[in-house]
């Protein structure tokens, strides 16, 4: 079997995607990102494709960016230079239009594309010892994966410009501080957590969770008063489809849950 780099396997209703280049910290060239965008194309068109997808580099990184012995093979040519960009872009707006939840695991460095990348995941789980960091201006870059148009978007300003004009590392927990991962998991138990959540993601019903992840996304894109037009047609297609009635068990079983709890502590 060829060696693309990737890491590509549905167990358990997930779908795991790693970049498998350990000797090159995972840093992806072109024909790497192909690969991911093909397995995400081939996510949304099947039907009895997996319901969550985890994220990660294999060895001690996420990801190190761009390949930079690719980047300067393909520099001289505007052409492959901009396939490689549209390629990045391809798979991080792939990971964010994805009916299926992704969940980052973040080990290592997550570092300018990989930053990117990392960003492109809807949940991001990164180890306590993990660094990551858009770090383009260090190196006399100008980003091409989104993060000089994503951050503004996420961040004060302060805060925004401080991280693409420094290029400056943040620790996991500064990044949770900022809002950039979803959570901080001990080194030995990050594969566990992560394990975990996706495995309950993927237990849950599938058509209120890609409804979710929908609605969510458009959050980011729509007027309020547009969004929120879309979520009650969106409740209503829901209840149509007999989604009412599973919530409506689905919540009493949680009050049942919570109260019962609540008695005991008492």
């Amino acid at each position: 079997m060829e060696d693309t780099g990737i890491k590509i396997e549905h167990r358990d209703g997930v779908c795991w995607i790693t970049i498998d280049r350990p000797k090159r910290l995972n840093a992806v060239d072109t024909s790497m990102l192909r690969v991911i965008h093909a397995e995400q194309l081939r996510l949304m068109d099947d039907p009895d494709a997996p319901h969550v997808v985890v994220f990660s580099g294999s060895g001690k990184a996420f990801c190190a960016g761009a390949d930079l012995n690719h980047i300067e093979a393909i520099k001289a040519d505007p052409f492959a230079y901009r396939g490689f960009l549209n390629a990045l872009r391809d798979v991080i707006e792939g990971f964010e239009r994805l009916p299926q939840p992704v969940i980052a695991s973040v080990r290592g460095v997550a570092l300018a594309g990989g930053f990117e990348l990392m960003l492109g995941c809807d949940i991001i789980i990164a180890a306590k010892s993990a660094m990551v960091g858009d770090q383009h201006t260090q190196r006399g870059f100008v980003p091409g994966g989104g993060s000089s148009q994503r951050i503004p978007r996420w961040l004060s300003r302060p805060q925004a410009r401080d991280l693409l004009l420094t290029g400056r590392w943040l620790s996991a927990d500064e990044a949770y501080g900022l809002g950039l991962v979803s959570r901080v998991a001990e080194d030995d138990e990050l594969d566990q957590d992560v394990t975990a959540l996706a495995l309950e993601l993927a237990s849950r019903k599938w058509p209120a969770m890609r409804r979710m992840k929908e609605l969510a996304r458009l959050a980011e894109e729509l007027p309020l008063s547009d969004g929120l037009d879309v979520e009650i047609r969106t409740c209503l297609e829901h209840g149509r489809e007999g989604g009412v009635l599973d919530g409506i068990e689905g919540f009493k079983r949680g009050v049942r849950s919570t109260a019962e709890g609540y008695s005991k502590d008492r």
